[in-house]
């Protein structure tokens, strides 16, 4: 079975329906142009490849998601082109795969909490991607009070795409609990 006929947009929302421009990528990751948000018009909001994806017509008020590879704001940390691709696949992920994010705010709530492991590799000059290479990064990610609690859950996300790096060095500092950390290339 292909897995792209498996993928379509979990956001609750009355533009989110199979016949939708935006619902099901016609590959993985989608190119740069795909349409991630629409309005009720059909007219595109924001691509896959957009430094800021804008959620308000889901939303029905001002929300983003800011990867960082764009204009540099002073509400956002920088994010190079290579980690802010990574984390629009796991945010696309969440948006598209099983078990996909259902409402706006856990999506946004995902997304912040998962940036910030993003801004750490940032700091630490290293790709999220590698992070398993590194395990002092590991350990401030598990010292981490920005983190949070639930990021660390984050980190369990599985998946049955191509790269998931070795987990102990993750799983060890997460209080040598067992994770499996897959991040979606």
């Amino acid at each position: 079975m292909n897995m792209l006929t498996t993928l379509g947009l979990s956001i609750e929302s009355p533009l989110a329906v199979p016949g939708a421009s935006n619902y099901r990528p016609e590959s993985w990751p989608p190119p740069p142009d795909w349409p991630v948000v629409i309005d009720a018009q059909g007219k595109v909001i924001s691509r896959w490849g957009d430094p800021i994806w804008r959620l308000d017509p889901w939303a029905k008020k001002a929300l983003t998601l800011n990867f960082g590879d764009g204009p540099v704001k002073k509400s956002a940390t920088p994010i190079s082109s290579k980690n802010a691709n990574l984390l629009r696949i796991i945010t696309g992920w969440w948006l598209y795969g099983p078990y996909g994010a259902r409402g706006y705010r856990s999506l946004k709530t995902r997304f912040d909490q998962m940036r910030r492991l993003f801004v750490l590799c940032e700091e630490a000059g290293i790709l999220a991607s590698e992070l398993s290479h590194f395990p002092r990064v590991c350990e401030r990610i598990a010292d981490s009070t920005t983190l949070g609690h639930s990021a660390h859950d984050h980190l369990d996300t599985r998946s049955t795409l191509t790269w998931t790096p070795d987990p102990h060095p993750l799983g060890q500092a997460v209080g040598a609990q067992r994770r499996s950390f897959a991040l979606l290339v």
